[in-house]
């Protein structure tokens, strides 16, 4: 291991051979301190994705468990004899496999993303078609679960520059999930509206159950679940708002969320406007 001379305080992060980071102590203003800070940047953002990848891989095998588990124990129960595969049990058996198929892709998706490597094909994207289709595509769910749907679309909007097949998948991923926590009666609503000229902002606002205050923050993170029991059951894989931000942050804009426990919640995204004509 490196050995460098005491010093003032700052510390030279290393890993050892166990996997540990390690605490080098560094002194000196020349280009060897320079190095050293250097090494210590490195070694703490290595630190930090080492982190981030353990409880990735966590976060992974704790989510496949409980699939993986309900196939294993309807295959043993009819191998064994003790259950017939009757339609409810091959229904179940087939719900589980779309479960896993949905988890893999959206991981798939979301490594793409955050890796750079998601090949997004930029070109003008008009805001009110986008809005208008995504609305259509979940109007029956909303319908059937007794939800109300808007969308509110003020004439002249720009249209932003992006992927529209990535940025509809931002927007039914909101939609889905303000539908999930949205009571029987409740309302959503899709509003559209330019930003300071340089952008266009696009908010689903439902009344639905909200979120706690010390939970918002994570609201983003993979695998984050408010009611994990309930999110589960209806098929949420835990990712969607996790690949909303990382697509939204692909295409240079930002993503928040804003809500009050009880009163509902508030999911936002802005896009920078297109510099090209929009295509006829």
């Amino acid at each position: 291991m490196m050995g460098m001379m005491a010093s003032d305080g700052e510390r030279l992060l290393l890993a050892d051979a166990g996997g540990e980071f390690a605490q080098i102590p560094v002194t000196s203003q020349d280009e060897l301190g320079e190095m050293a800070l250097a090494f210590n940047t490195m070694a703490a953002e290595l630190k930090q994705q080492h982190t981030l990848r353990r409880r990735v891989m966590a976060d992974i095998a704790h989510e496949l468990r409980t699939p993986l588990s309900v196939l294993q124990i309807d295959l043993e129960s009819i191998e064994d004899g003790l259950a017939e595969p009757s339609p409810e049990v091959v229904t179940r058996l087939r719900e589980e496999v779309a479960l896993l198929n949905r988890l893999v892709e959206d991981l798939r998706m979301l490594s793409l993303v955050e890796a750079g490597e998601l090949q997004l094909e930029v070109q003008p994207v008009d805001v009110g078609h986008l809005v208008q289709t995504a609305v259509e595509r979940v109007h029956g769910a909303a319908q059937e679960k007794g939800v109300g749907l808007t969308s509110e679309l003020p004439e002249g909007l720009p249209a932003v520059a992006g992927d529209a097949q990535r940025l509809s998948q931002v927007l039914s991923n909101l939609l889905s999930n303000a539908l999930r926590h949205t009571h029987q009666g409740g309302q959503i609503a899709v509003v559209a509206q330019q930003v300071d000229g340089k952008g266009v902002r696009i908010t689903v606002q439902d009344n639905g159950e909200g979120i706690p205050i010390d939970e918002l923050p994570h609201v983003f993170e993979r695998f984050y679940r408010t009611d994990h029991a309930r999110s589960r059951d209806t098929g949420g894989s835990g990712l969607g708002l996790a690949i909303a931000r990382s697509l939204v942050e692909a295409h240079g804009g930002r993503i928040w969320a804003e809500s009050v426990e009880g009163e509902g919640s508030t999911f936002a995204f802005s896009l920078p406007v297109s510099r090209e004509p929009q295509p006829i």
